[in-house]
């Protein structure tokens, strides 16, 4: 984008490589056939677990009361700060 790249395509391969070089042919056909049962079953846990990351990722956007944040299961079990 700062070499005025504006396609979708090459600001896609900027993000995901560094370079905006061009996406393979038929990148965008791609997207509409139809998934076979084993990449629908990948596709499928690979949504139920970027949901997880996601969900113990995100950042407050205010401080959270110690009392709040040490009684998170998440936070039990940190010793020194949550006792």
């Amino acid at each position: 984008m700062a070499e005025e790249h504006k396609t979708p395509e090459a600001i896609i391969q900027s993000v995901l490589t560094g370079r905006p070089e061009h996406l393979p042919n038929g990148y965008r056909s791609d997207s509409s056939k139809p998934l076979s049962d084993e990449e629908g079953e990948l596709l499928k846990n690979l949504k139920s677990a970027l949901g997880e990351v996601t969900s113990l990722t995100q950042v407050e956007l205010d401080p959270v009361p110690i009392k709040e944040f040490c009684s998170r299961p998440e936070n039990i079990n940190l010793k020194g700060l949550c006792k």
